[in-house]
């Protein structure tokens, strides 16, 4: 079955399927009708021979009582020449039969009727072969079964006409949508299909929009995720190879500022490639994770007070607040602290001179919970939405400018996840932000 479903579109599928089912449905309902016609007819012969029965029975009763015997004779020997059918007469202990007339057809059937008088019973009465009627029901018949035959033909021809029309229709927009992704297939992103029909079938069109457009979307960051990284590599590349070439030609004399710049620029692409490694290993599942249970204060206490000199560097203010009843947590305490420090980079990026920075860890019913919050310029409502999706920045020129591929929000994302927490933003133009990531306490820790 499944093999023959493959080979048959679903246009003719759906033909066939509805065909045979409407012409059964027709062949059971004309099957029922005729049988139905055959039976009342039937029946009404039946009732018609009991009929005339009686009315020969009282006939002869009324021969019996003004002739006795041989008017009964009389009266049923010609009663059964003009009906042409054979009688069987019990009477008075006296039996009669009379043939049917030659050429008469035969029919099977008897009728007996019980003979009465005045006095009592008298006897019985047998027609042998009834006056037939079939012969006057043939014509009927013949008529219901030609009218049951024109109607099947017409209602055949109506199913087939359903039948395709509704095959068709079916079909239609399965194969819009189908002609839709060869196109998405070759690399059209950008295809839409109308959005009508029936609600599943507006519903798949929807879907598939959106998946269009959604894939539209990621080709680009896609494209921008190019143009960026070969930015980001370019600049701190032609640095480098700029003052490896002076140094080489005696241009630029060897010193601190000199190599300050040189390790400045090679950590920027050392990080930039961390985290290109770090999200293909991620979406490939192959991000090895080091579990073992820390301490949070003294954890946190030993790199997180570092911040302080680059936040003054920067003219701006850094404040910690660290809970005192924070439990044991099971975590890969490397990658949680890159998570934080994506965090933290952030906000001192852009966070304008004399504004602040602040990072609060505080228990949260379930888990323990990360905050880092600024002063800074804050992001747009829709920017928010999209704001941790790898390749995504809400200004591609400013964030090249400064530095940012688009890759710390989406590394940082996939650290907590990865992890079992959750990730999010409040945020508002001018008027700074709050990231915040929740990490689920281990089992030991809950409880």
């Amino acid at each position: 079955m499944d093999a023959l479903t493959s080979r048959l579109r679903l246009r003719w599928l759906l033909f066939f399927t509805a065909s045979i089912a409407l012409t059964a449905a027709i062949g059971i309902i004309g099957i029922a009708v005729r049988q139905t016609a055959t039976d009342q007819l039937q029946r009404y012969v039946h009732l018609r021979e009991q009929r005339i029965a009686r009315q020969i029975a009282h006939d002869l009763r009324r021969a019996a009582h003004h002739g006795g015997w041989p008017l009964m004779q009389l009266v049923a020997r010609q009663t059964a020449h003009q009906l042409g059918t054979g009688l069987i007469l019990h009477a008075d202990r006296k039996v009669l039969r009379i043939a049917p007339a030659a050429g008469t057809p035969h029919t099977p059937s008897l009728v007996t009727v019980p003979l009465f008088s005045r006095q009592g019973p008298l006897g019985s009465l047998t027609l042998t072969n009834p006056p037939g009627f079939e012969p006057r029901l043939s014509p009927v018949l013949q008529a219901i079964e030609r009218a049951l035959l024109a109607a099947t033909i017409f209602a055949l021809a109506l199913a087939l006409g359903i039948s395709w029309w509704m095959g068709n229709f079916a079909s239609r927009p399965l194969e819009r949508l189908s002609r839709a992704s060869r196109a998405v297939a070759r690399g059209q992103r950008e295809v839409r299909v109308a959005v009508h029909g029936t609600s599943e079938v507006r519903q798949l069109s929807e879907d598939f929009n959106r998946m269009t457009h959604a894939l539209a979307a990621s080709e680009r960051r896609q494209h921008q995720l190019v143009a960026d990284v070969a930015h980001e590599l370019r600049t701190p590349l032609s640095v480098l190879a700029g003052y490896l070439e002076a140094l080489q030609d005696g241009v630029e004399v060897p010193g601190q500022d000199a190599y300050a710049l040189l390790r400045g620029h090679t950590r920027h692409l050392v990080r930039l490639v961390n985290d290109l490694e770090t999200l293909a290993l991620a979406d490939a599942d192959e991000l090895p994770l080091h579990w073992r249970t820390v301490e949070l204060s003294d954890w946190l206490g030993g790199w997180l007070p570092t911040y302080q000199v680059t936040a003054q560097q920067a003219g701006l203010a850094f404040r910690t607040a660290v809970a005192d009843d924070l439990p044991p947590l099971l975590c890969d305490p490397d990658r949680l602290e890159q998570a934080i420090r994506n965090f933290i980079d952030n906000s001192l990026k852009y966070t304008p001179n004399g504004g602040s920075v602040a990072v609060s860890i505080e228990r949260s019913p379930g888990g323990i919970l990360f905050r880092v919050q600024d002063t800074g310029i804050g992001i747009d409502p829709e920017h928010i939405p999209l704001l941790f999706d790898r390749l995504y920045r809400t200004d591609p020129a400013r964030a090249r400018d400064s530095g940012g591929a688009g890759l710390g929000l989406a590394v940082t994302k996939k650290f907590v996840e990865l992890h079992g927490g959750s990730v999010g933003v409040t945020s508002a133009p001018g008027q700074g932000s709050t990231f915040w990531f929740k990490i689920p306490l281990s089992p030991a820790a809950s409880s």
